[in-house]
């Protein structure tokens, strides 16, 4: 199991960290996710061999249109 943390922008409430973390939580291989607020953090368990770059591309593609961006960088 791998252990990353991402950095995501958009947050501003309860329900943003719900959403997020449902949505990550729905993704082949993950197993833990939680969602930082004041730290605007993503962090997330996985089996996935992928790096963390082909994870953000992969989870983007459910966020976005929520406007919520994924980075491996603040």
């Amino acid at each position: 199991m791998t252990k990353h943390t991402f950095f995501v922008s958009g947050t501003h409430c309860k329900a943003c960290k719900v959403l997020i973390e449902d949505i990550i939580k729905e993704q082949d291989g993950v197993q833990r996710v939680a969602v930082d607020l004041k730290a605007q953090t993503l962090t997330v368990e996985t089996n996935s061999s992928e790096s963390p770059a082909e994870l953000i591309n992969r989870w983007s593609e459910h966020l976005t249109s929520h406007r919520y961006k994924l980075s491996t960088e603040k």
